[in-house]
């Protein structure tokens, strides 16, 4: 059936139209003047047909029904999964930046820590060297000391023979020697002796210091 067909105002028309388009055999219904009459089983044919058509139409309704429902469900259902992933991706965006600070953090703690090492430890070779160099003048000083001890013990000695060489020769000559010159030369020997050794000892305890101070700095280099 055609809509053009359904405009007609004549309603036997319209009827004779639709039943030969339903009914392909003409001898099963006939038109009377108000009346339309059917062979058996024709008005249940045009039942079924009509309940065929009602569930097509019904299965249509309810396909286009259920496909607005799911696309809105559809809508529904990728609106909240942007939002979660709009969501996630934030809350991944700040632990990126937290990350990313706690390690710029660690690296300036390091760097800071490292250097504060290495300051440390030039201090302690700084005080190593200096303590080595100060040994290393004091074993020097103590070398030369003693050179100049010696020459000045070799003097002294040289000097009382010379003396005791002339008194010999004085006494040889007048039969006497002086007794106060002799006792003098021992006393001031004596003296020169002591302030020696005295002066001796005070460069071994200072060396004695020195060695103390060495091996201390060599311990703390070693821890």
């Amino acid at each position: 059936m055609k809509k053009r067909e359904l405009a007609n105002t004549d309603k036997k028309s319209i009827c004779k139209s639709v039943l030969e388009s339903l009914i392909k055999d003409p001898d099963k219904f006939q038109f009377g003047r108000t009346k339309i009459f059917f062979r058996v089983g024709q008005v249940a044919y045009l039942e079924k047909l009509r309940a065929d058509k009602f569930r097509e139409v019904t299965i249509m309704i309810q396909k286009i029904v259920r496909g607005w429902l799911q696309k809105a469900k559809y809508r529904r259902l990728k609106a909240a999964a942007l939002t979660l992933q709009r969501c996630y991706q934030g809350h991944l965006t700040l632990r990126l930046a937290e990350h990313l600070r706690r390690t710029r953090a660690a690296i300036v703690f390091q760097k800071q820590y490292r250097m504060q090492r290495a300051h440390l430890a030039y201090r302690r070779v700084c005080r190593a060297m200096v303590i080595i160099q100060s040994f290393i003048l004091a074993m020097f000083v103590q070398r030369n000391f003693r050179q100049v001890l010696k020459e000045h013990k070799a003097t002294i000695i040289q000097n009382y023979l010379h003396t005791c060489h002339g008194g010999g020769e004085a006494e040889e000559g007048n039969g006497t020697l002086p007794a106060e010159s002799g006792n003098n030369t021992s006393l001031q020997l004596q003296e020169e002796v002591q302030s020696l050794c005295s002066e001796l000892q005070k460069a071994q305890s200072d060396r004695r210091v020195l060695e103390d101070a060495h091996s201390r700095e060599n311990g703390e280099l070693r821890k």
